[in-house]
């Protein structure tokens, strides 16, 4: 019975493990993102194929580059270089994502603007 339970204890592992919300390789941000399809063009984050991005998130537009890792985005602004900023990617989908913003302590839930 044990060996039993230690296999559905990995089965169930592997599970939760492959249902994570982001590996970097499955996730393509590159577009613009806004809170609705009505914000596009006024409150929006726009990440580039090139590894550049340009938010008008805040009061105060930035741009700068950005990485992808497993489950945040790193945002390096050109005008604070030592001062990196995070979304932690809380759940994704080709149209949506769900991300914790560091900036304002709270999550943010955008769709890709078309």
């Amino acid at each position: 019975m044990p060996m039993r339970a230690a296999a559905a204890f990995l089965l169930l592992a592997a599970a939760l493990l492959s249902a994570l919300p982001a590996h970097a390789q499955g996730i393509d941000l590159a577009g613009r993102w806004a809170s609705s399809q009505g914000q596009c063009e006024l409150e929006f984050i726009a990440f580039e194929r090139d590894g550049a991005f340009r938010s008008q998130l805040e009061e105060e537009p930035r741009e700068g580059t950005w990485k992808l890792a497993r489950d945040r985005v790193t945002l390096i602004a050109n005008d604070e270089p030592d001062r990196p900023w995070t979304l932690h990617i809380l759940d994704y989908t080709a149209n949506r994502l769900v991300v914790l913003d560091e900036a304002i302590e709270s999550d943010r839930r955008l769709q890709r603007c078309r």
